[in-house]
């Protein structure tokens, strides 16, 4: 990304397998690497979204204001490169590695989670976290996907469970 390309590092997996946690560390290193590969810009070089896609919606995690409330957006095509953004998302400025994680941190937070038979916490959204580098016009993205659920440990959810189960997977 510092070198103005496009990278991507993609969790995906079934439910209870360390996707988020491992993701955190990830998110941690890059915080880190990012400022230290960028020492000696000054400003605003690096920005960063996440958001969370849940079923065929799509929610800012870095909205303003406190608690887990976040703000609903909507997905636009690109006419002109046919990429896929969220029109609105937040997009903040990180001074620091620790002001990146403490946001990132925050974002997770507000992700939407539920107890199901393989997880207590269970994230049920897909989560985006873009980092763009200003200057060189890279971009990291750390996506961690929602958990697949194997059928027989989601047979005896609700029917709304079953049915977010089947639209994760």
């Amino acid at each position: 990304a510092l070198g103005g390309q496009l990278s991507t590092i993609f969790m995906f997996g079934q439910t209870g397998s360390g996707k988020t946690h491992t993701m955190s560390a990830i998110e941690e290193f890059a915080a880190e690497d990012l400022f230290e590969g960028a020492a000696q810009h000054g400003g605003q070089w690096l920005s960063m979204q996440f958001i969370e896609l849940r079923g065929n919606r799509c929610f800012d995690l870095l909205c303003p204001g406190s608690g887990t409330s976040t703000k609903e957006l909507r997905l636009r095509e690109n006419s002109q490169d046919g990429c896929y953004f969220a029109e609105g998302a937040t997009e903040m400025f990180p001074e620091s590695p620790a002001e990146l994680i403490k946001a990132m941190q925050r974002a997770h937070r507000r992700r939407a989670t539920s107890a199901t038979e393989a997880n207590s916490v269970s994230s049920r959204s897909h989560a985006l976290c873009s980092l763009r580098c200003l200057r060189s016009k890279g971009q990291l993205t750390l996506v961690d996907c929602a958990g697949t659920e194997r059928r027989k440990d989601s047979m005896f959810h609700s029917k709304e469970r079953q049915a977010e189960a089947a639209e994760i997977n």
